[in-house]
């Protein structure tokens, strides 16, 4: 199966055609290319891959493609007309730390620009300032920028601010157009560029039906009360406070219940020690890394998703939201996450950084029969959109990409 079945298409770029790149941050981006030149979808991951959606893209304009992204280790592979180039990236880090790393990652990618030559560059955001790009930015060669997470949250601090308005001068002055994640970016985006705002369109993660046809309908009855929880193990994320969520339903009793956490991250190891001291092991398990099918299945077995992220997380559009509803499953969440406003109807909404409100409507769902059905039968009229390949980064990339 190709990995956007409506608008792949084979055959080699036309001769005179010019490059287009692609600058992403996240991903196996080598493994999704490899499968997708044998004609097939990325087994690691459960939603359609955006770098799989640019391969798709350039495929349809016939012209050749660069990716630039991230490994632990440097390595090009090209494919007829398609190069993949991979290689260390060094993040983190805080404060002035943070902002020249972010500056210097730019400076790299513009140097990646000149040497190979695209005269149309889609960036993601989190791969550099977008300010810098404004020395490769020409009337022969156009940048947009996709964006995957809030611009900010809360008050931004003092350096933020300044970033915020160079990025704000770049997008005004030099952006061909602006692919975002969710209405909530692309008002951030709006706010900033007032008048000036260049085409932006908002798309939507975008999933298979046929990978959902093997999960079963949610039972209230089932004889444990299944939460789940998918993403990166990290503080930010809220693992730590499924800790509380259990001692909290473990001292009010009630209905059996386990939490199982799919996913691997930087506090893994602190995470399984934790639930080790706190003797919660027959009632959370971590499965680590889950393949596609694995996590179909994780979510054919869950009564419910959890998705717990913090305010000190800035978050993108989190994918497990809408897995939630693909799955026929309620979602727990809070404002935190921007995808909430698409699921409202089958989610349960709770106060952000607080571990005994995602308890409380764990325990609702739990001993609320009618609540939990309503939930469930809600999900069926939200998956449309996000089955429609109308609603997918593809086609709002190729309706601005000129």
């Amino acid at each position: 199966m190709s990995t956007s079945p409506a608008l792949r298409q084979d055959g080699y770029a036309k001769a005179d055609a010019s490059p287009m790149m692609y600058i992403t941050v996240s991903g196996d981006i080598l493994g999704t290319f490899r499968q997708w030149a044998e004609g097939r979808r990325d087994t690691s991951q459960t939603a359609v891959t955006y770098s799989a959606q640019f391969f798709d893209l350039v495929r349809k304009r016939a012209r050749p493609g660069v990716v630039l992204g991230n490994a632990t280790e440097p390595r090009e592979e090209k494919v007829r007309d398609m190069t993949i180039a991979v290689g260390p990236v060094h993040e983190g880090g805080s404060g002035i730390l943070y902002h020249a790393r972010m500056v210097t990652r730019s400076l790299v990618n513009c140097w990646q620009i000149l040497r190979r030559a695209p005269t149309d560059v889609i960036v993601m955001d989190g791969a550099g300032y977008w300010f810098p790009l404004a020395l490769v930015a020409t009337r022969h060669r156009r940048i947009y920028l996709s964006i995957h997470t809030v611009l900010w949250s809360g008050t931004p601090s003092r350096m933020r601010r300044w970033a915020l308005t160079a990025e704000a001068w770049f997008i005004r002055r030099h952006c061909a157009g602006v692919l975002a994640v969710s209405d909530t970016i692309a008002d951030q985006v709006s706010t900033l560029c007032g008048a000036d705002l260049p085409p932006l369109r908002v798309f939507s993660p975008t999933y298979v039906g046929d990978d959902f046809a093997k999960v079963e309908p949610a039972s209230f009855d089932a004889d444990v009360f299944e939460i789940l929880f998918a993403g990166r193990v990290e503080e930010g994320k809220g693992v730590f406070d499924l800790i509380n969520v259990a001692k909290a339903l473990r001292q009010r009793g009630g209905r059996p219940f386990r939490i199982t956490i799919c996913g691997t991250g930087t506090d893994m190891e602190a995470l399984q020690a934790r639930i080790d001291a706190e003797q919660l092991g027959s009632l959370i398990r971590c499965m680590g890394h889950c393949q596609r099918e694995e996590m179909i299945r994780q979510m054919s077995d869950a009564s419910c998703l959890v998705v717990p992220t913090r305010t000190s997380f800035v978050e993108g559009f989190n994918k497990v939201v809408v897995e939630a509803i693909l799955a026929g499953r309620p979602v727990i969440t809070s404002r935190v996450c921007p995808a909430l406003l698409e699921v409202e109807a089958a989610a349960i909404e709770v106060e952000p950084d607080n571990a005994l409100h995602y308890a409380d409507a764990i325990e609702t769902l739990m001993v609320d029969r009618d609540l939990f059905e309503q939930k469930v039968e809600a999900t069926a009229t939200l998956k449309q959109k996000f089955l429609d390949f109308d609603h997918s980064w593809l086609a709002g990339a190729n309706a601005i990409v000129a």
